[in-house]
């Protein structure tokens, strides 16, 4: 394998890690939802697992199961 072929499929496997945080269908793909938190100014993500991220990516807490749809959004009493 030539050093080009390898910088590609190091490209490839970065863009695997990028999620469009904008793109719904992009953040259902990963398991993720959009959501604010009752109280709170902004949003977060949500996993499947009842984690919760900042939209850097980064843990912010979890979920105690108590999920309410409101409009676009889910809302989170944590």
């Amino acid at each position: 394998m030539t050093p080009h072929q390898e910088e590609n499929e190091d490209d490839e496997e970065e863009e695997d890690d990028v999620i469009d945080i904008d793109d719904p269908e992009d953040l259902a793909a990963k398991g993720l939802k959009r959501i604010t938190i009752e109280g709170e100014g902004e949003e977060f993500l949500l996993d499947t697992e009842g984690n919760i991220f900042n939209l850097k990516g980064e843990f912010v807490g979890t979920a105690d199961g108590d999920v309410e749809i409101e409009g676009a959004s889910e809302t989170v009493d944590c």
